[in-house]
């Protein structure tokens, strides 16, 4: 019986001895407990053993798991502090597995050996970056090693990192204004920082239409590509960080040029750039965001419409002399608010047989009229001369039915024909020849004479020779 109990004491006793607790190490994890995207922050891990502690620790590993949305360990920014020696930079970087920092520190230190005698400390700092989809989460720490040898030991520390999301938003005012071509516009761009948190490297940028000319912005574009025009942190400091409800004015001024693709386009974006570890990235985007955050502005054009009304003097081109032809003289009026571009006076004219020329104030081809750009509330002239051709057959002469339709355009190049007008052709003065014959007896022998008498009348103008055959 004593054997039994014999046996069954040692390894109860070497099982006591092998599970005696160490002291635990003193740790801490501090650093910025609040962060926004697109940041660097510096934390630090402070270990001590305790003065009155009774072993070395030693075969250290540490393990800092970060958040796990978007955070970063920032490249080369390490600096670990022992009693043995100190490392930084790139020589201080730990294996990165998932959202594990695993510092071996035997293995970044070797051949050196690094051990906390009772009362040593060792310090790790860093820094973390946060990137666009960085969210809240815990920063825990973790610190394996051995007190006394081949006795494994662990403790653990923790920090809450709360991230503040950031936001943006854009508006133009007015959104609508009056004008027409050739007017100045003025729009008010405002993009603001709406989220919790500040936001980075915010662009602003405008793109007008077709429609709109640029003229001038306060202050100043630092650059454009075609029509687009762009605010940047390069030359407005302002835009590198934007606090919450901050916001940003930009006044832009075009010109109408066109009546149509007037709208002007402003978006916004912001994000994270010139960190080390998290690249260069667009966060928030309102040309792309849900809802699409675009702001818009456009213009109510206000037409200018011409009227365009027309007459020629009296007697017009009824009885046109034979001979000596008339000059016509055509007033053209535009009573309307806008100006009449590229006016024609369309005509059957050219079916008539008769001929135009001489013009003055305006051409002439294939029955057309041709007299340009008619300005608002004002009038214009032109005038031709109308004959038969010489060295042709006179047109016919009695009246003809001539059809004008004036056909010009507004601003806008919008199409316009109002009523039609007709205006008569005829020609007076006609020369005319007749003749006739008699005989002095209609009933004759053989041996008769007969007479015949002959009469030809002519009408017309003088120096016409006539001849009978």
């Amino acid at each position: 019986m004593r054997k039994i109990l014999s046996r069954a004491a040692v390894p109860l006793c070497l099982l006591l001895l092998a599970s005696l607790p160490a002291f635990a190490l003193d740790l801490s994890l501090n650093g910025a407990e609040d962060s926004d995207r697109c940041e660097a922050h510096t934390y630090s891990i402070s270990i001590e053993n305790p003065a009155w502690a009774a072993d070395t620790a030693s075969s250290l590993v540490v393990t800092n798991t970060i958040p796990p949305d978007d955070f970063f360990f920032q490249d080369g920014s390490a600096e670990i502090t022992t009693p043995q020696g100190v490392l930084s930079g790139p020589a201080a970087n730990p294996d990165i597995v998932g959202d594990d920092l695993v510092w071996n520190l035997d293995f970044l230190f070797d051949p050196d050996t690094v051990t906390l005698a009772p009362g040593e400390s060792l310090d790790i700092v860093f820094n973390l970056e946060v990137g666009c989809l960085g969210n809240s989460g815990q920063n825990d720490l973790l610190v394996e090693y051995e007190s006394p040898e081949f006795n494994p030991q662990s403790d653990t520390d923790s920090l809450f990192v709360t991230v503040r999301p950031g936001d943006i938003n854009i508006t133009k005012s007015p959104p609508v204004q009056e004008a027409t071509i050739g007017d100045w516009v003025t729009f008010t761009i405002k993009v603001e920082s709406s989220g919790l948190g500040s936001i980075k490297n915010v662009e602003v940028r405008d793109t007008l239409e077709f429609g709109l000319d640029f003229l001038d912005a306060v202050p100043p574009p630092t650059f454009s590509a075609g029509n687009t025009y762009y605010w940047t942190p390069a030359s407005i400091p302002e835009l590198a960080e934007m606090e919450p409800d901050t916001a940003y004015f930009i006044t832009l001024t075009a010109e109408v040029m066109e009546c149509d693709e007037l709208v002007n386009r402003a978006d916004a974006s912001f994000g994270c750039a010139g960190l080390i570890s998290v690249p260069d990235s667009v966060c928030t985007d309102t040309a792309e965001a849900t809802p699409v955050g675009t702001a818009k502005a456009t213009i109510d054009y206000q037409l200018a419409a011409p009227f365009i009304g027309f007459s020629l003097a009296a007697p017009a081109m009824a009885g046109i002399d034979y001979c000596a032809g008339r000059t016509i003289n055509v007033e053209v009026d535009n009573t309307g608010d806008g100006d009449a571009y590229e006016l024609d006076l369309v005509t059957t004219l050219d079916a008539t047989g008769y001929e135009i020329s001489n013009l003055a104030g305006a051409g002439y081809s294939g029955g057309t009229f041709t007299v340009g750009t008619v300005p608002a509330n004002d009038t214009v002239y032109f005038s031709f001369d109308i004959n038969w051709p010489d060295s042709s057959c006179p047109p016919n002469p009695s009246s003809q039915n001539t059809l004008w339709r004036p056909e010009y355009q507004d601003q806008c190049g919008t199409p316009y024909a109002p009523p039609v007008a007709i205006y008569p052709v005829s020609m007076t003065g006609m020369p005319s020849l007749t003749i006739s014959k008699s005989v002095s007896d209609d009933i004759v022998t053989g041996n008769d004479t007969v007479v015949f008498d002959l009469t030809v009348e002519y009408s017309g103008p003088d120096g016409f020779a006539t001849t009978v055959t």
